[in-house]
């Protein structure tokens, strides 16, 4: 991004990208440490189990101000910073601001084997978006 249009962003998206980053160390020195708080299953373990989705009083600007960042942080953070690692983002971000989602983890078997994981706020993507019908499903927390 450029520093030009990067002021042109909100304060909110600007402070999410930031947290983002912040995120993204702290879960590389929990990987480093070994910990299984670096897990996006383990947080989603020890997260309350939330009622089903409806997207009624959710902020719907939030929930894409969030992704937003998410896909920032993807495309400037100079680590590797994959989709299990933006998915532990997304749920450490909505947790904190008690927005309920679902996270998702995938194989898809054509041409070779590959996982892929993705966190969604009732239809929306907000880390990971995917062809969804592509992928057989491991994982639904």
């Amino acid at each position: 991004m450029k520093l030009k249009s990067f002021f042109g962003v909100s304060y909110r998206r600007k402070y999410l990208f930031a947290w983002v980053v912040w995120l993204s160390i702290q879960k590389k020195i929990y990987e480093w440490m070994k910990s299984p708080k670096a897990s996006s299953e383990f947080l989603c373990r020890h997260t309350p189990k939330k009622a089903i989705i409806q997207s009624n009083g959710i902020d719907v600007g939030l929930v894409k101000d969030i992704a937003f960042a998410i896909h920032l942080g993807s495309k400037y953070i100079p680590w590797e910073n994959v989709c299990r690692h933006q998915a532990w983002q997304a749920i450490k971000i909505l947790n904190s601001y008690h927005i309920p989602h679902v996270y998702h983890v995938g194989v898809k078997k054509f041409p070779q084997i590959e996982g892929h994981s993705w966190v969604k706020v009732g239809d929306r993507f907000v880390s990971g978006a995917c062809k969804e019908s592509e992928y057989q499903l491991l994982f639904v927390h």
